[in-house]
């Protein structure tokens, strides 16, 4: 395979597995590194690029030191992240963390199989169902509802009125239906009328046969006068109620799309025009929908037909629909409008914050009280007190032993923890390894006996802690006291790792650190906030809830056209309203959103032009290693898969269980476990160092518009 590189071919879902995996393994590898010495993250290649980034944020730039402060909290983040684990136990090889780090990388770095199928999919579900589109279109514009009521026509002027545009089906003719959708529209109104006729014709078996259906034709002068299946044959009544959910997917479907196709082509534009800054212009220089270029109207339309399309299917649910009228009637909007009016929301998220860092007379903030009760201290301080109780309890009804052994026994293990605490490097230490595996609910017959009493020897015997103990008073001591006295240790010793995460949290370093930051951020927003009489346009949005919810109680009885229109009107209005407000915004910016915006705007399309090609890194190593690399990915996406499946198993096992009544039983974990093992991973590993080389050609941020 050596001399046939060039013809190595990975397929798209080897080549996502593969590229995650090896992201798996390049940021486990940094986090490690970060986390031993915060230092090291200028020599790591993902956390580096995420730091320069952060740091490149406009606004640090607003205030002096903040980018030195935001520095600082960085590098304070492997402190609090380990005090974390320790106090809670929870995730000790950072994999929540390794794993939210990996999907930001794995949706910016697409590779070109990945970049084709993502274009790909967007159109796929509008491809398979345009039939079902182009029935639905073509039969529910002039129809009646089932009440017999003719569709009302009304038209409204709005306030912002947006361009006309051709309804939904217009271009759905048969000149652009291909053969084969007008194959599936045949087919699947063929297989509905032979449905409907079959129940016809069983209905009228059963009441005196072809007599019985020519006597029901006779005495009905119109169709609408047949009962409602002989007018459903005859095609008379195809409203919402019965246009198949399959069919409202494909109108969302191709909304969506048409939407995705005029934004594509909006942002192609401005590419070749300046960028971001070009279409931040053409917003500011139009003062209502209707004076942007027409490109840009058709956008605002597309919006509104996928907003109106999302309104309709929504509210026909009954309990949803009740909940939004619920939520109107509940909401006191004049209070709410009057109090944005007076004050201004965002300085008083500014002082709660402030308040919740408070330390009022050295006492925990609020922070730390909710960090109590996430790490449980409550609940390790009544299992040490009573530990501890029982321990001396035990001791004290022994006889010989000399003074006050039981109290200084209880000392000893307390300045133990200390001295273990404050030591650089316990955690490293090998007599540790079995001290990992302690459980606040262990009973003594799951530990390791002897370990055990090797290690209070140790403990007590030890010369360097005070208080000084009896070394033939250690040795009356029984079993189960040597037990208790183990227990308690591991107990004091995870109450201090939850005090001394809770007291990190309070660290006045560190909240200096974010009381330095807050302001950057706190006061742009608050004085945008200001200036933009956010109050105005909150009322504007519970007037369109207002609407929204007249809208639905008035065209219940209509037809789906005539519903859809309706909606059409109020999202009009809707993002009229909408394009006023981000008007206002930025007619009161000082730069502030502008170079925010264009911060985010290079970070999201910093890889747009550019993939990656994992080829290379397959044709660097010999041809057993490739064929290892393969079976390993290909093993990979196996074991995925038989994970959906057995999710799916369960799901299906449960929702069995809950249809008949009975308990849904969860199967052992062992047997979990087993089922659920995943595959041996050792060579994909070896290639990183070659990944990484790879994605430096990719991750190269362009220079933002501040430095150009």
């Amino acid at each position: 395979m050596a001399g046939n590189n060039s013809a190595f071919k990975l397929e798209r879902e080897q080549e996502t597995c593969f590229k995650q995996q090896l992201l798996k393994y390049s940021i486990q590898r940094e986090i490690t590194s970060f986390f031993t010495s915060p230092n090291n993250i200028d020599n790591t290649l993902f956390l580096r690029f995420m730091k320069d980034r952060i740091l490149d944020f406009p606004l640090w730039n607003k205030r002096l030191n903040a980018k030195s402060k935001c520095l600082e909290l960085i590098y304070s983040l492997p402190e609090l992240f380990l005090q974390s684990q320790k106090a809670t136990k929870r995730d000790p090889e950072n994999r929540g963390l390794r794993r939210v780090i990996a999907k930001c990388y794995d949706m910016a770095l697409r590779t070109h199989q990945e970049k084709q199928h993502d274009i790909e999919i967007d159109s796929k579900d509008l491809i398979n169902n345009t039939a079902n589109t182009a029935a639905a279109i073509n039969s529910v514009d002039n129809t009646t509802p089932s009440n017999g009521a003719q569709p009302t026509t009304t038209t409204t002027t709005t306030r912002h009125p947006l361009p006309s545009t051709p309804s939904l089906g217009a271009n759905i003719t048969s000149s652009n239906i291909s053969e084969q959708t007008r194959f599936s529209l045949k087919a699947r109104a063929q297989k509905e009328m032979n449905e409907m006729l079959q129940a016809i014709l069983a209905e009228a078996e059963t009441k005196g046969g072809y007599q019985y259906l020519f006597r029901k034709v006779k005495t009905a002068p119109t169709v609408a006068d047949l009962p409602q299946s002989y007018q459903n044959l005859a095609g008379a009544n195809i409203t919402s109620s019965n246009i198949s959910e399959q069919t409202r997917f494909s109108l969302k479907a191709r909304a969506q799309k048409e939407m995705n196709e005029m934004l594509q082509a909006i942002l192609a534009e401005a590419e070749t025009k300046g960028g971001y800054q070009y279409l931040f212009r053409k917003v500011k220089t139009a003062p209502t929908v209707a004076d942007l270029p027409q490109s840009y109207q058709n956008l605002a339309v597309a919006l509104g037909r996928s907003l109106s399309l999302w309104m309709e299917e929504e509210l026909r649910d009954v309990d949803k629909f009740s909940k939004l009228q619920r939520l109107e009637k509940m909401t006191p909007t004049r209070t709410i409008r009057a109090a944005l009016s007076i004050a201004n929301p965002i300085s008083l998220m500014q002082g709660l914050i402030t308040i919740f860092l408070a330390r009022p007379f050295g006492a925990r903030n609020l922070v730390q009280k909710f960090g109590e009760q996430m790490v449980e201290i409550k609940r390790t301080e009544t299992l040490l007190y009573k530990i501890q109780k029982d321990l001396e309890n035990q001791i004290y009804h022994r006889k010989g032993f000399k003074g006050n052994f039981r109290k200084h026994v209880v000392a000893k293990i307390e300045r133990y923890v200390e001295m273990r605490a404050d030591s650089d490097d316990h955690y490293d230490d090998d007599d540790d390894d079995d001290d990992d595996e302690f459980d606040e609910d262990d009973e003594p017959d799951y530990l390791d006996i002897v370990y055990i009493r090797k290690f209070v020897a140790a403990m007590l015997n030890n010369d360097s802690i005070e208080p000084e103990l009896d070394p033939d008073d250690i040795k009356k001591l029984a079993l189960e006291d040597e037990v208790k006295i183990y227990q308690l240790f591991q107990m004091k010793r995870r109450y201090r790792e939850k005090q001394d995460f809770v007291d990190l949290l309070g660290d006045e370093q560190l909240i200096s650190i974010i009381k330095e930051l807050l302001p950057v951020i706190h006061e742009p927003m608050a004085l945008l906030f200001s200036r933009a009489n956010v109050g105005h346009h909150f009322d504007a949005l519970f007037k369109t809830a207002k609407r929204v919810i007249k809208v639905t109680e008035r065209t219940k009885d209509l037809t789906f056209s005539a519903r859809l229109a309706e909606y059409e009107r109020v999202t009009a209005r809707f993002i009229g309203d909408i394009y006023l407000f981000i008007q206002n915004i930025a007619a009161q910016d000082d730069q502030t959103l502008d170079e925010t915006l264009g911060w985010l705007m290079n970070l999201l399309n910093f890889t747009r032009h550019k993939h990656l090609d994992l080829i290379p890194i397959i044709n660097s190593i010999p041809p057993t290693e490739q064929t290892e690399v393969m079976r390993e990915i290909n093993e990979l996406i196996a074991y995925r898969q038989m994970l959906i499946e057995y999710d799916e198993a369960e799901e299906a096992r449960e929702k069995l269980a809950l249809a008949s009544g009975q308990p849904v039983q969860k199967e052992e974990e062992e047997e979990e476990e087993d089922i659920l093992d995943p595959p041996e991973v050792i060579h994909i590993p070896h290639l990183v160092n070659k990944f990484v080389e790879v994605v430096l050609q990719v991750l190269i941020m362009p220079a933002s518009p501040a430095s150009m």
